[in-house]
């Protein structure tokens, strides 16, 4: 009993240094380089196994999507939507709520990437994925900001649900992890990624320079939301966002 329970030590001992070695930035850097790919995707690949075992699912979403990086580096273009299969495979599991909702997360940036790199490509029926899954290279740009859109409300409502208070693990979700002032938690993330997708539509109504509102303390910040009107529901969501992120 006595060897079990040594055994049993050791090897949670050896997860929890093993999985704390790995280095982001380094791996990050070796990606653009293009450097040992294969061997890093394998590392990777053991770091997201040990992170499935202990329910680490913000490092775990990480390692998904550095593997999702190194084949889309490997492969050619038209293997796009194959590279990220997995992501709408996870969301129609049974996996854990959070997991989720990071790939709705990232589903809806592999959307929006794919609509202003390929959409007008000329072989962009080649961008098919497997018989059964979803066409998203047939889709219109319409219907693809639409569903990019279902999936990051998809994941506010997980992360609101969840209320995960630590959301340290997950900011390299963030398009920009340094604009947070405070600690965030994960709902405070996802949400700065809805603001995200949805305030270049600012720029049109005069508020191409927005950063000035995050300088303001929140009662300010409620008066300014309330003075601006426009006629667009587009902007008035984001804006909408906004306010309901302050309260």
């Amino acid at each position: 009993m006595q060897k079990l329970l040594l055994l049993f030590i050791a090897n949670f001992v050896f997860v929890i240094s093993f999985s704390q070695k790995l280095d982001w930035k380094a791996i990050d850097k070796d990606i653009v380089a293009k450097k040992e790919l294969v061997n890093l995707y394998q590392s990777v690949e053991v770091q997201k196994k040990i992170a499935y075992q202990n329910k680490d699912y913000g490092f775990a979403g990480r390692c998904l999507q550095t593997q999702m990086i190194i084949n889309d580096i490997k492969k050619e273009d038209t293997s796009y939507f194959k590279n990220s299969f997995f992501i709408d495979s996870i969301i129609n599991s049974d996996a854990a709520p959070i997991l989720k909702s990071v790939m709705h997360i990232m589903q809806a940036r592999r959307l929006a990437y794919f609509k202003e790199n390929y959409f007008y490509r000329s072989n962009k029926n080649l961008f098919r994925n497997k018989t059964g899954t979803t066409n998203y290279a047939a889709f219109t740009k319409d219907e693809l900001d639409s569903i990019i859109e279902l999936h990051v409300d998809k994941a506010v409502a997980i992360s609101k649900q969840e209320n995960v208070i630590n959301g340290i693990d997950f900011l390299w979700l963030s398009n920009d992890p340094l604009q947070f002032f405070f600690k965030p938690k994960y709902s405070d993330i996802i949400t700065a990624e809805q603001i995200s997708f949805t305030t270049y539509y600012l720029t049109t109504y005069g508020l191409k320079d927005n950063t000035f509102l995050l300088e303001k303390n929140v009662e300010d910040f409620l008066q300014i939301m309330d003075t601006i009107k426009t006629e667009s529901s587009t902007v008035n969501k984001a804006l909408k966002i906004y306010k309901n992120w302050a309260i």
